[in-house]
């Protein structure tokens, strides 16, 4: 009998994980909402409706995390967990759920205002969070890991996201964000547009992760008991680049005003990470130190912000700043977490 009800509860874990998959080719069309929809909604219109097919962006989303839990797997190594179907899809419908609830906060005044209630559930017409579908797969995994204390997951885990947002950075060229402002070059870095080149910030975003994603597998293999922390590390570092690749999109996906609300949760992921890092030591001070520094490079990266939207100064200099800036910063990071105390 529990053998029976073993297999049909298998059975019905990967039937909802293909479901959520079937979910992301049919309905996903574009990272922000539609220019048609918006129109729509802004003159009262009948907002458009749905017509059944693939769309190219949500079967990209799909490989991706199909790719990203084979990484998983692979990263789990000998020994692997049994029991874990309910891991996947806990990540993949809660990612989905936080990365449209959260697009749908940052445009809160637009859908109360102009649409309706029911907005949040027309996936056709566009709208994800990239910070969103991150901070539900971390859920995800939490619930797991509270009652499956195996430190391998975490690694696997870290190495799943780091792989999945370099794929899904990738099939940004089927949606209608990851691009910046003008440059004056061409090639693989820059989308050629109606009136000259966009830089292509998609493709930049997807090397970062290729970055993290090398340094969390070297960064195993040289010090394997620290992998209860892999995916803290991951939120740092993507936090923290992300900081700089929000400042250079232009495409105004999840924007108020200037502020970018993703470049703001980035801040607080690559803060909140290294906090958390830092307390392994037990020591307030180092703390404190974390806290105070994350919050002047936020204050400095506010300021370069507010210095390319206003200032007459050369964008190279600024972003050279900027990166500088952001470089300082990982840099500390790593002499405070490497401090004796601190693993």
């Amino acid at each position: 009998m529990n053998q029976s009800a073993s297999a049909w509860q298998k059975a019905f874990l990967i039937l909802a994980f293909l479901f959520g998959l079937a979910v992301l080719c049919l309905f996903v069309s574009d990272g922000q909402i539609k220019p048609d929809a918006q129109n729509a909604y802004y003159i009262g219109e009948q907002h458009p409706g749905y017509t059944w097919g693939f769309q190219r962006y949500g079967c990209l989303l799909a490989l991706s995390v199909l790719l990203a839990l084979a990484a998983a797997y692979l990263a789990l190594g000998k020994g692997r967990s049994q029991g874990l179907l309910i891991l996947p899809l806990l990540t993949l419908f809660l990612g989905l759920l936080f990365s449209r609830g959260l697009y749908y906060l940052s445009m809160l005044g637009f859908y109360m205002g102009k649409a309706d209630v029911w907005a949040i559930f027309r996936l056709h017409e566009g709208g994800l969070s990239m910070s969103g579908a991150l901070l539900g797969a971390l859920m995800g995994l939490m619930l797991v890991y509270q009652k499956r204390k195996d430190t391998r997951l975490l690694h696997a885990a870290a190495v799943a996201l780091a792989v999945f947002v370099l794929l899904a950075r990738l099939a940004e060229h089927a949606a209608g964000t990851g691009y910046g402002f003008d440059v004056e070059f061409s090639g693989w870095f820059a989308i050629l547009d109606l009136y000259g080149n966009l830089l292509r910030v998609w493709l930049i975003e997807a090397l970062c992760a290729l970055v993290i994603l090398v340094y969390l597998l070297m960064r195993n293999k040289k010090c394997p008991q620290a992998q209860d922390t892999q995916v803290t590390v991951f939120f740092f570092l993507y936090g923290t680049t992300q900081v700089l690749m929000e400042s250079l999109r232009t495409d105004r996906h999840m924007i108020w005003g200037f502020v970018k609300v993703q470049q703001i949760i980035a801040m607080l992921f690559a803060a909140g990470s290294l906090t958390l890092l830092v307390k392994r030591s037990g020591k307030p001070k180092r703390m404190l130190a974390a806290l105070a520094v994350s919050s002047l490079v936020a204050a400095l990266a506010f300021g370069l912000e507010k210095a390319l939207d206003r200032l007459d100064v050369a964008t190279a200099l600024l972003y050279g700043l900027y990166t500088v800036l952001l470089a300082q910063y990982m840099a500390f990071a790593a002499w405070l977490v490497h401090k004796p105390g601190v693993r």
